[in-house]
Order: structure tokens, then sequence, then C-alpha cells
């Protein structure tokens, strides 16, 4: 015998480093919110169910980040939250008793690696040099 809690449960997504679509690396981190619905199939469709919804949402996290710019991810936070929650959706949809539906996952820093230096983003746009680092 198995229990399985039908309470919701809050998971903290650990920061994850990305790779954006015009090599920019951000760190970021989110949060996801789940609950099992159908306690049998959290059981029986995957191992276990907390577990991969941890790894589900990281490699979501950095898959659908890794698609666009940094631009993008700076101003359009919620669309990039829907589009997380589908694909999330779609892959544990299988396992039925964790609905991904409820899953809420919110960016919450952007942070470039390079963003307290003194030349920043814009020169690193321009191409110019920036610590020794040549922009695009």
């Amino acid at each position: 015998m198995v229990r399985v809690s039908l309470r919701t449960v809050t998971m903290n997504i650990p920061p994850q480093d990305v790779i954006t679509k015009d090599n920019v690396t951000v760190k970021v981190n989110a949060v996801a919110y789940f609950n099992v619905v159908v306690p049998l199939l959290s059981v029986t469709a995957v191992e276990n169910h907390v577990v991969a919804t941890s790894q589900i949402a990281q490699t979501t996290l950095r898959s659908i980040l890794g698609q666009a710019n940094l631009d993008d991810l700076l101003v359009d936070r919620d669309s990039i939250n829907q589009r997380l929650q589908t694909v999330t959706d779609e892959i544990t949809s299988a396992w039925g008793g964790v609905p991904m539906g409820s899953v809420k996952q919110r960016v919450r820093a952007f942070l470039p690696v390079w963003a307290g230096s003194e030349c920043g983003f814009e020169a690193w746009r321009a191409g110019r040099r920036c610590g020794g680092v040549r922009g695009r």
C-alpha cells in the first residue's frame, strides 16, 4: 500500500543556466504547483511522480527558454509561462494522476552573467568589446 497526498504540492525549481537563442547565458528559476487527482495512476504510471514532475519542469524550462531571445524573455513572460504550462501538460498527461494544468511556472529572475559589467548588453548587441569578449 502506498500513500499519496492529494494536497497541492509547491515545488521550487532550482536555478537553471539557460543559453538563449541569441547566445546569452541567463539564470532562471521557477515555482511549480501540482496536485494528484488519480492516485492510482500517479503510482502505477511513473516511479516517483514528485521527482518526475521536478525533472520535467526543469527540462521544459531550459528547453522553452532556450528557444527565445533575451529580449523576448524579459518582455513576454506571460506567453512563455503559458507555453511552459502547455508543454508540461502534454508530457505528464500520460501519468494521469498529476494534472499539469494546475502547474504555474513563474520565471522569477533573469540575470545575464555579465549584467554588472560596465559596457553591458547594448555593447554586446552592437558587437563591441565588453570585458574582453566580443559581441555578436
